[in-house]
């Protein structure tokens, strides 16, 4: 998983292939569904928002494990809020799909 915070109004992550030629998934908070949940697309709520996002369409497309790359930035704040929503809920995703 792949952190792009081009701009500091937006917060968007992908998957991609190990290789990084072809993008799996994305979430951004410029998609509707993200959006809707969110007064400010740049703080830490939205982070997390973003990071659900990505492990439910990651589990979708059938993706079982990914490495975080952090693209530079400091582990802390929003990064780990979007780091940590993420593997929370593709732990829960795992709980619901073994009943």
């Amino acid at each position: 998983m792949q952190l792009d915070e081009q701009m500091q109004a937006e917060r968007a992550a992908q998957i991609t292939t190990a290789a990084g030629e072809k993008v799996l998934a994305t979430a951004s908070t410029v998609e509707q569904e993200v959006r809707a949940q969110l007064k400010n697309g740049g703080n830490r709520k939205a982070a997390e928002v973003v990071g659900a996002r990505i492990a439910q369409k990651a589990k979708r497309a059938g993706i079982e494990t990914v490495a975080f790359d952090r693209a530079g930035y400091r582990y802390h704040g929003r990064v780990k809020a979007l780091a940590d929503a993420a593997r929370e809920r593709l732990a829960m995703l795992d709980e619901q799909f073994a009943d």
